[in-house]
């Protein structure tokens, strides 16, 4: 009987090494496939938390945050885009846009693992990752987070409500329009809904 490693994955949406990482430690245990059985489950690490509504240009965040030049920005992300294609993801050439929360992806990751398992969860890993680094279209935008779900062989017909709910409430709270106390005052269907998807779909509420 084959032994069974266990491996916890903690990472972002919107790291680019974790996708790197990813790839390569899906290699390597494709390598090693015949001699161990690999668990890997993937939890939520937000490198951006309190990231807005809409994100921020990323040349921008990546300057403030670092401290780099645009110039030490974009060597780094030909270099990132290097090591990424030799771990099986092709980077988008112009690179990503934008940085964005990555809240919503993470919920949907813990959902995919809940409902359909865990190989099930790494297909939308992937696919979500693909989302954001090589087709590099907005997190913000719920049918792109779908399509992410499509492309890993998961859909309900209430996930695309869900994400559309969550989408409108998000956008009201992420520019400040309200607080989520407010939200949930203001709009009292609307936070009853959002509490039926969380119980029907199984989405946590935190992560």
């Amino acid at each position: 009987m084959k032994p069974t490693i266990k491996i916890d994955y903690v990472s972002d949406i919107a790291c680019p090494w974790c996708a790197v990482g990813l790839g390569n430690l899906n290699q390597a245990m494709a390598e090693l496939s015949d001699k161990i059985n690999f668990e890997v489950h993937f939890r939520p690490f937000e490198l951006n938390p309190n990231m807005p509504y809409g994100g921020q240009d990323a040349i921008e965040h990546l300057t403030e945050k670092y401290g780099f030049t645009a110039e030490q920005v974009k060597a780094n992300q030909a270099n990132i885009r290097m090591k990424a294609l030799e771990a099986g993801f092709v980077f988008h050439p112009e690179g990503r846009k934008r940085v964005y929360n990555t809240f919503d992806a993470h919920r949907l990751l813990y959902w995919a693992g809940k409902e359909y398992g865990l190989q099930k969860q790494a297909a939308l890993k992937k696919e979500l990752l693909n989302t954001y680094f090589c087709l590099a279209v907005s997190l913000d935008d719920p049918e792109n987070l779908l399509d992410a779900v499509k492309r890993a062989g998961l859909i309900k017909v209430e996930l695309k409500r869900h994400l559309r709910i969550m989408s409108l409430k998000k956008k009201f709270v992420m520019k400040r329009l309200l607080t989520p106390a407010q939200a949930s005052i203001q709009f009292p269907l609307l936070s009853s809904m959002i509490n039926i998807y969380y119980k029907e779909l199984n989405l946590p509420r935190h992560l």
